[in-house]
């Protein structure tokens, strides 16, 4: 667990330290998939509920999510405090006016959201009634730097050329727009060419997650990576970190072990495996998953309580499906093992082994990690300003969380930022707040550290 300052420290970071010890009473963010209906078919694609057998378009379910459902899901979701809502499917905007009324309904209860969608859809109007609505990001996936290539893993022609429609449209509607590569031997080689394809769209964050093998799938071995393959998708992203200046990262989770040989694995520490813990799933037929990979539904939102279903999946924070093997590293709280969905898929076993794993670099990759997360000396800061955030009261003291940071809070220290107002700029030396027996210089410097206010 890492802290600021002492062992009485106030400040704990999630991505890192999310445990037994902090069940939260409800997710921070929930997906919601509005369709199981795509526009696209794309190789690696994860969605379980295509069926086995040869893809066409007659094999994916068709099912969508409707008005009155969407009314009583946000209700729920609402009732338990959920702060951040992604609208996602299939291709949520061909299930356009669900999508629309999920955003608004998200915003009229002070919810983030963000949208998931390949963008072949989106037209200027839409954009603008998004934008509108209270949309102001969506994530999209680019496989290629080409035509060729894009449309070759999607299955159809023209997808390529409506995507950089797509961006267009969102861009002029004054939506931000991040892009994912899914990374398979198909396009392996392309990440670099790609990412430059995304700088010059004027896109700054690009973020890339190795295909990983579809609950339905019994062969992935003509996609799925091979780990020195793995290691060099991740090497060119450093390289487009440092030489093109995008902000880098990978949707998956990767063991930590299996970060050997990255030249900073730094950049990808971050992305641990929430499923069940900060995260969770909400399909249009109101099952509710862990995750959006799992395929293991734990009841259904529109007969059931929120709560009762959570509680449900109460063993996933109580490391229940961790590999034995893992549970005795030092990274393990950091790490989380992986991605369960990788393992259940290649093992046959959910707390099997993510075939990342390797357990022979993991001294190597234990000192590594450290040395890159030693502490930074302390921040002096006299004045300071707050970032848009939200606080969440739990049993053990409270969530932050912003655009930059989620970051749980012990009693004392969401007493004191319980006293903040949010994008305000303060005078430490003049503002009179109660600090609640805290060092003020030394806590502000620790809000500093995780990105939780900026300096003017």
């Amino acid at each position: 667990m890492r802290k600021i300052g002492s062992p009485s420290s106030t400040l704990v970071d999630t991505a890192k330290s999310v445990g037994v010890n902090k069940r939260l009473k409800s997710p921070l963010s929930v997906q919601i998939e509005v369709t199981g209906e795509c526009t696209s078919e794309c190789l690696h694609c994860y969605n379980f509920w295509r069926e086995k057998g040869e893809r066409s378009l007659q094999r994916i379910q068709s099912g969508i999510l409707n008005e009155d459902n969407t009314v009583t899901i946000f209700k729920k979701l609402g009732e338990v405090e959920v702060l951040h809502v992604t609208i996602t499917g299939g291709e949520p905007l061909s299930n356009y006016l669900v999508t629309l009324k999920s955003i608004e309904l998200a915003r009229s209860m002070d919810m983030g959201v963000g949208l998931n969608s390949n963008l072949v859809l989106l037209t200027k109007e839409k954009a603008g009634s998004l934008k509108k609505a209270g949309l102001s990001h969506v994530l999209t996936s680019i496989l290629g730097p080409t035509a060729e290539i894009h449309d070759s893993i999607t299955q159809r022609q023209g997808s390529f050329r409506k995507l950089m429609d797509g961006i267009n449209a969102a861009h002029d509607a004054g939506i931000k727009v991040s892009t994912n590569m899914v990374v398979s031997q198909r396009n392996q080689e392309h990440v670099i060419k790609t990412a430059q394809v995304v700088a010059g769209l004027g896109i700054k964050n690009f973020m890339a997650a190795k295909a990983g093998c579809p609950g339905n799938c019994s062969d992935f071995s003509h996609l799925a990576l091979s780990r020195p393959q793995l290691t060099k998708f991740l090497n060119d992203l450093c390289w487009v970190h440092k030489n093109l200046g995008l902000q880098v990262n990978t949707l998956e989770p990767i063991p930590l072990c299996g970060l050997y040989g990255v030249i900073r694995p730094e950049l990808f520490i971050s992305r641990k495996c929430n499923a069940g813990v900060t995260t969770a799933t909400i399909s249009y037929d109101g099952s509710m998953r862990p995750c959006s990979h799992l395929d293991m539904s734990y009841g259904n939102l529109l007969t059931e309580d929120f709560s009762t279903i959570w509680e449900r999946m109460n063993p996933w924070s109580q490391l229940a499906h961790v590999p034995i093997e893992c549970l005795k590293c030092d990274m393990l709280n950091m790490c989380g093992s992986g991605c369960r969905m990788e393992a259940k898929t290649t093992t046959g076993k959910i707390d099997g082994l993510d075939s990342a794993t390797s357990f022979a670099h993991v001294a190597e990759m234990t000192e590594a990690i450290r040395i890159s997360m030693k502490p930074a000396d302390r921040i002096l800061m006299k004045n300071f300003k707050t970032l848009k955030f939200r606080l969440r009261r739990e049993d053990f003291g409270g969530v932050f969380i912003s655009d930059n940071a989620q970051v749980f809070l012990d009693n004392k220290g969401f007493a004191v930022l319980s006293q903040l107002g949010s994008e305000v700029t303060y005078d430490l030396a003049t503002m009179i707040i109660d600090w609640n027996g805290l060092d003020p210089e030394k806590f502000v410097s620790g809000l500093a550290h995780r990105r939780m206010v900026s300096s003017v």
